[in-house]
């Protein structure tokens, strides 16, 4: 007979005849203890790993909200440069109509608050004074840019520059643009379709407010050009290879 079964008759003799053998009594009592203990410990053990669980989401959705965030600074100064980035012999073209040099004033107002609001989100959710201040830099820099390009658009400069351009215009080519006289529109369209009139008509809305906007303009443009400006944002929001 195997061992094992030989071990089990035995007990259940003695279990029959009143006698319970000390181990057998000892396992009897302990095990409930042993059994409570173990299902305590789980318990903990369970606890302490669904615990770490929502601490490592919770810090997985902070890091993602504080990616998206820092993704929308970056683009408010990305959206900015779009709005002023013209090449020097284009931008003139804003300041030959007072409707395209408007029309470009709200878009530099706009995008100046949006890259005031960024900074702002910028200088509460990051630690790194090194970045603020170049943020700072860049946004001072915008400031500027817009509050010349407020005073030049608020005073009676443009229209000014413009009326004595189109004298100038009617003087040195009469017959384009005398039959015109005060028509905007059709003195418009005949500037439009001749590109060395056009020239000369740029040149002379020029003035030290277009000058100081170029200026201003060119130096936001370098700032944003800077590698540095790149490279403090990708250590945020760049993802880390497995």
């Amino acid at each position: 007979m195997e061992p094992e079964i030989e071990a089990l008759i035995r007990i259940a003799e003695a279990l029959e005849n009143g006698f319970v053998p000390l181990w057998f009594a000892v396992i009897g009592i302990g095990a409930p203890i042993v059994l409570t203990a173990l299902s305590i410990w789980l318990n903990y053990k369970t606890g302490k790993q669904n615990e770490e669980l929502q601490k490592n989401l919770h810090n997985r959705d902070v890091k993602n909200q504080t990616r998206q965030t820092i993704i929308y600074i970056y683009n408010s100064f990305l959206d900015a440069l779009n709005v002023v980035e013209l090449e020097n012999d284009k931008i003139m073209v804003i300041f030959v109509s007072p409707q395209f040099f408007q029309s470009w004033s709200r878009s530099v107002s706009n995008s100046c608050t949006s890259i005031i609001r960024a900074f702002s989100q910028a200088n509460i959710i990051l630690d790194d004074s090194s970045m603020i201040d170049y943020l700072k830099k860049c946004k001072d820099a915008f400031a500027d840019l817009n509050s010349s390009v407020t005073q030049y658009v608020n005073t009676p400069v443009p229209l000014q520059m413009i009326q004595n351009a189109f004298d100038s215009m009617k003087s040195k080519y009469p017959q384009r643009y005398l039959a015109g006289i005060n028509d905007y529109n059709f003195l418009y369209q005949i500037l439009y379709q001749n590109a060395a009139d056009l020239e000369d008509f740029k040149k002379m809305c020029e003035s030290d407010y277009t000058k100081d906007i170029q200026r201003k303009v060119k130096a936001f443009i370098d700032l944003i050009a800077d590698e540095k400006f790149d490279n403090y944002f990708k250590k945020y929001v760049q993802i880390q290879k497995l």
